[in-house]
């Protein structure tokens, strides 16, 4: 959605949600950090619809985390294994239920990517 709007409206819409946050990650409670917003989706897989519900506040490895295909991608092994650890601290899981949990995401995404959906935000349904 950031990139639908101009920079000074996305600003003041992403500020209002780290307000509203507590100026802290929503997901590991880290605050006094660059804050980043995630938009999060709610997705009917049956009517093909994804429905934006919310701005998450997160904190730059919670962020990385949310989009660890990319990030797997884009970053050196070092800050990957950071994330790895990051999540797990945050969820007292272990690396081996972080891959479990990467292995049903990756299996999701991979179904999705497969099907066109319909995009609404606020109620309205968004052309591209």
């Amino acid at each position: 959605m950031s990139n639908l709007l101009d920079k000074k409206d996305w600003d003041k819409i992403r500020r209002k949600a780290y307000k509203e946050a507590g100026y802290a990650c929503v997901i590991c409670g880290k605050g006094d950090i660059k804050l980043q917003a995630h938009e999060a989706w709610k997705f009917d897989d049956s009517k093909k619809t994804q429905t934006l519900v919310r701005l998450e506040v997160l904190c730059n490895k919670c962020h990385q985390v949310k989009h660890f295909g990319r990030s797997s991608q884009v970053y050196r092994e070092k800050y990957i294994e950071e994330l790895i650890n990051h999540w797990c601290k945050v969820n007292r899981k272990s690396k081996q239920d972080f891959y479990i949990y990467l292995g049903k995401v990756k299996d999701l995404n991979l179904k999705r990517v497969k099907n066109r959906y319909r995009v609404f935000v606020q109620g309205e349904e968004l052309s591209f």
